[in-house]
């Protein structure tokens, strides 16, 4: 009996100590799991994060805007128009002939204007214009107080480029203070009215007040912006990293870096948009990860949950996300569908520490990303006690899907006087990045008052 009391007095003694190595390893697992976590905010350099001319081409691309040239020459035909036309104006100057300067003002109207690709520079368009007007001379001894009808055309080129806007958004601007740089600017005007001895003269003398003006090193003109993501992280930098133009597919392409560091790489950017397709965002999965992990340093989201998945400070469950990734079905890729990963570190009572791996199946077929199912693996995974319904609605699940959704849903589009709405036509997963794609079908406008 003796014999067999000692026994068993050594089996608890054994399975206590087991119980408590193994509790110690779960915890220095944890602490490991806390210090090695990646994402983390890099300070940024104030000096270089105001000034509009860096363009960070140093850094890799989170996350970008691609937009289809047809689409964005109609956009921005509104603001163009409006800074050509207010540029132009009305122009006084003056002309010479026979010796003597004789006054000339030019009042114009801006009849059209276009928008196309040109190889000066990377991101160099050529913008052309029609414009209408009358002009005054006054040559003595021909016409007093003349009031002539002209027309004519004009052709610059300017660098496209744009800026990180302050609400997180981007904003593409048309250089045009590199006009007079670039060369390729021709104005031509055709006059009737005048004596054939003076038209000629007239009209060179029109041409030059027109390309005088348009050599005029104006502000660089703000052709169309685009809302931003508010990740909600404090302290976290959208910074302009790169800007493309495929003449192929004739497709624009604004990069965005961030100072979210642990991100691997960067995105390429979206060379082609369907047919039906006006604009497209695509962001790095690991971007989406990393905001959820500062936030949950922060504290702005929870790490602590009890068995049932609600918040709870003292709960003896600590979560730390390892990744979202695209989910593959029967071998292949499921188009719809993305798993957010992560670690549950449960501490119970008398040592009884325990960890699983958690998967949360997310659906992005309709019009919001919905949980389908949460999963617990490993060996201690049914000692935990975790709920896996009441994970389906822990908060970080929550703050994912809401970065799913936010990362979905086309940027508002400002044009001067319009705010234009897009509708996502279509979502895109590959292994690192996520895709949205809109078209300008059943589109929104509104006018701003």
């Amino acid at each position: 009996m003796k014999r067999l009391q000692m026994f068993c007095l050594a089996l608890a003694l054994a399975a206590t100590a087991c119980s408590a190595e193994k509790s110690a390893g779960v915890k220095e697992d944890y602490e490991s799991a806390i210090a090695s976590e990646k994402a983390r905010l890099a300070a940024v350099d104030e000096e270089e994060e105001a000034s509009s001319d860096k363009t960070y081409r140093d850094l890799p691309v989170h996350f970008g805007l691609a937009i289809q040239r047809g689409a964005s020459s109609k956009l921005v035909k509104r603001g163009l128009k409006a800074e050509f036309a207010r540029a132009l104006g009305e122009t006084p100057g003056s002309i010479s002939i026979a010796g003597q300067e004789i006054p000339l003002r030019l009042d114009t109207n801006l009849a059209d204007v276009q928008l196309e690709a040109d190889d000066s520079c990377a991101t160099c368009v050529r913008v052309t214009g029609k414009v209408l007007g009358r002009f005054d001379v006054d040559v003595p001894l021909v016409k007093e107080d003349g009031d002539e009808a002209y027309e004519g055309k004009f052709s610059v080129v300017a660098p496209l480029r744009f800026a990180a806007a302050d609400n997180g958004g981007v904003t593409l601007l048309l250089d045009t203070s590199q006009v007079a740089t670039l060369g390729g600017m021709f104005a031509e005007t055709k006059i009737e009215g005048l004596p054939s001895k003076i038209q000629p003269i007239a009209q060179k003398g029109l041409e030059k007040l027109l390309s005088d003006k348009l050599l005029a090193k104006f502000e660089p003109i703000e052709l169309v912006s685009f809302g931003g993501v508010d990740f909600g992280v404090e302290g976290m930098k959208l910074l302009p990293a790169a800007l493309s133009y495929d003449t192929k597919s004739k497709t624009i392409f604004a990069g965005v870096a961030t100072n979210l560091e642990g991100i691997d790489g960067g995105i390429g950017s979206v060379e082609r948009l369907g047919q039906n397709d006006a604009m497209a965002v695509r962001y790095h999965l690991q971007l989406l990860t990393g905001v959820l992990a500062v936030k949950m340093q922060q504290g702005a989201v929870a790490r602590r949950y009890d068995a049932n998945g609600q918040a709870n400070e003292e709960g003896s469950s600590r979560v730390i996300v390892k990744g979202l990734r695209r989910l593959e079905a029967d071998g292949d890729a499921a188009a719809d569908a993305v798993a957010l990963d992560f670690d549950v570190f449960h501490f119970g009572a008398k040592g009884k520490d325990y960890k699983a791996k958690g998967t949360a199946r997310i659906s992005m077929a309709g019009d919001k990303a919905t949980v389908e199912s949460v999963e617990f693996e490993g060996d201690d995974a049914p000692r935990t006690g975790l709920d896996t319904e009441g994970f389906k609605s822990a908060a970080f699940v929550a703050e994912a899907l809401s970065l799913l959704d936010t990362t979905t849903t086309m940027p508002q589009i400002k044009v001067p006087g319009t705010s234009i709405t897009v509708g996502t036509r279509l979502i895109q997963l590959d292994a690192d990045t996520l895709t949205a794609f809109g078209g300008l079908e059943g589109l929104e406008t509104t006018a701003e008052q």
